[in-house]
């Protein structure tokens, strides 16, 4: 009955496997996604087409989050394994980086005719900042700027404009720049220079930043930024040379526990797919393999990706996907294994029992001829081999040989107290 239950367990256990192997997801990475008019929406949404057409044993579970602040402390909870992360706004701290999707400029746009050449000339003046979804964190891009340059934050006003006020604010000297973060190019940063431009009808100009490396190094989540001379296509052209300002990037960031092969295998399909993601989005248009050698304390590169970029390993999911072709290897394997140990198991009880037996009938030839004192030590140990047996040492087909011979030793032992006038066996 023991191995019949053994069997079944074993069994079961094998069935279970399969069901697993056959019928579960094979392999679940989460990932915050944000508001639904949200760009980096559209582009998870893309990135995760794309990687199940051409991995479907794979599947990703997009994360709604509020916003960006949510997005890291999503990943920081564990409860995603991918975020989209802008390094600025407060970045998780066991985030390491997959790919930079998208690498925004921060920029202080001035009035034509503008004094001001540098951040400390902005004291006692306002800035205005434009609206939107991220105003708050463009608002502490400003505090940030200020302090490093040790410029009270209450010396500088702020204004929150909406693209139909900014014009009227720059012509009435409202404001005296206006700090725009975004990408170079049309949008709202190009957009947000026109308006400038037109409230003093001239070209606006562009706050240098020639100290942005050191900037960086304080404040690892910006970095250094050279824009090339008419980058904006302004008349006349703006900026009138390369200009370095300062950047952040927004990055696809995944948990520092997340397994190299798996981390390499998502940056490699990433970079190779950001043809079919364009065609998705725009939004992928900025995607970009950041540097391996990058040292940056803040969202440093994830070893899986730097050894991709660095070697050009294999991808993790085609072999992955390879191995549910051996899977039925492992299960055969596995069912073999489980019936070598019972075997094993069967064998080595057998012969324990066997010695059982053995041990009553010795127990019952003893009997025949031993005197008063050994015939007691002998109904003693047939005492305790009877509870041995009982309590499962002995089983299945062997179970009615034990007893017989069980029954054989009691039976020798009481004939042989009557020959030698002692009470009859008593300890059945």
């Amino acid at each position: 009955m023991r191995y019949f239950v053994l069997s079944v367990l074993l069994l079961g256990l094998v069935g279970a496997v399969a069901g697993v192997y056959y019928w579960s997801p094979k392999y679940v990475i989460r990932i915050t996604t944000g508001p639904q008019s949200g760009s980096m929406d559209r582009f998870v949404n893309g990135f995760i087409g794309v990687m199940k057409t051409k991995y479907p044993r794979v599947t990703f579970m997009p994360v709604p989050v509020q916003d960006l602040p949510s997005s890291s402390a999503a990943l920081e909870s564990g409860n995603v394994d991918l975020a989209i992360i802008r390094t600025d706004v407060s970045p998780p701290t066991n985030g390491q980086t997959i790919a930079i999707l998208r690498r925004e400029a921060v920029l202080f746009i001035l009035p034509a005719k503008s004094s001001i050449d540098a951040v400390p000339r902005l004291t006692g003046k306002a800035v205005g900042i434009l609206q939107g979804p991220l105003q708050a964190e463009n608002e502490k891009v400003l505090d940030t700027v200020l302090s490093y340059y040790n410029v009270p934050l209450k010396s500088v006003s702020r204004m929150i404009l909406a693209p139909a006020d900014l014009e009227k604010a720059v012509h009435d000297n409202k404001v005296a720049a206006v700090l725009a973060v975004g990408k170079i190019g049309p949008g709202p940063v190009a957009d947000a220079f026109g308006i400038v431009s037109k409230a003093r009808g001239a070209a606006a100009s562009l706050l240098s930043f020639d100290d942005a490396d050191t900037f960086s190094k304080s404040n690892p989540g910006f970095e250094s930024l050279d824009i090339p001379k008419a980058a904006l296509r302004a008349r006349p052209e703006v900026p009138d040379d390369t200009l370095t300002t300062l950047a952040v990037t927004y990055r696809l960031v995944a948990r520092d526990s997340m397994l190299n092969a798996v981390a390499g295998a998502i940056g490699q399909s990433l970079f190779t797919a950001r043809g079919k993601l364009l065609a998705t989005t725009p939004a992928a248009a900025g995607i970009e393999a950041p540097d391996p050698d990058d040292q940056n304390p803040i969202l440093p590169v994830h070893p899986g990706v730097a050894a991709y970029l660095n070697d050009g390993e294999n991808s993790f999911f085609e072999d992955f996907q390879n191995y549910f072709y051996t899977g039925g290897i492992i299960l055969s394997l596995l069912a073999s294994l489980g019936a070598m140990i019972m075997g094993l198991l069967r064998r080595s009880d057998t012969a324990a029992e066997r010695r059982t037996i053995a041990h009553l009938i010795e127990i019952a030839e003893k009997a025949r001829h031993a005197g008063p004192e050994e015939l007691e030590d002998l109904a003693d140990d047939l005492h305790q081999t009877v509870t041995d047996v009982v309590q499962g040492k002995v089983g299945g087909e062997s179970f009615p040989t034990a007893n017989l011979a069980a029954q054989h030793a009691r039976n020798v032992i009481d004939a042989r107290r009557r020959q030698l006038g002692g009470p009859a066996y008593a300890s059945a």
